[in-house]
């Protein structure tokens, strides 16, 4: 059986988050290639309690988007989203 079309990463994207995870770098993209499906991929990657991820300049709506779908694909060490609303206490698992 197939995946389902969406769930597919194309090959430049596999190539892009490979890069991304072999070395450091800056990753500028155009609109339209897949900026979500590979942020998303290199989130789903470093969500371990051992990993420290800055995910920054992101608006609140795409910050939940993500931790959403992140939820949604069985993802159990979401990303917790910090601002300056959060109190010191609440900053901690």
């Amino acid at each position: 059986m197939q995946e389902p079309s969406h769930k597919r990463v194309l090959p430049y994207r596999l190539q892009i988050i490979q890069d991304m995870l072999e070395q450091d770098g800056l990753l500028i993209l155009a609109k339209g290639l897949g900026l979500h499906q590979i942020l998303l991929t290199l989130l789903k990657l470093y969500c371990e309690p051992t990993n420290l991820v800055f995910f920054l300049n992101a608006h609140s709506e795409e910050q939940e988007q993500y931790v959403a779908e992140l939820k949604a694909e069985g993802v159990k060490c979401t990303p917790h989203i910090i601002s300056a609303d959060i109190s010191a206490s609440e900053r901690y698992c």
